[in-house]
């Protein structure tokens, strides 16, 4: 179902588009850093 907005949260396994990057799968959520940052690895689509 696609997003109405940018604040929209992602989970594992969502597709998303980044302008300029293409689309890109949400491979895993790895923590929060100290400043509160949320790291993600991203799997990008040939």
């Amino acid at each position: 179902q696609p997003a109405k907005g940018a604040s929209q949260e992602v989970k594992e396994g969502d597709v998303i588009s980044m302008r300029g990057r293409g689309r890109m799968k949400v491979e895993a959520i790895t923590g929060t850093s100290r400043k509160g940052r949320i790291g993600v690895y991203l799997k990008r689509f040939m």
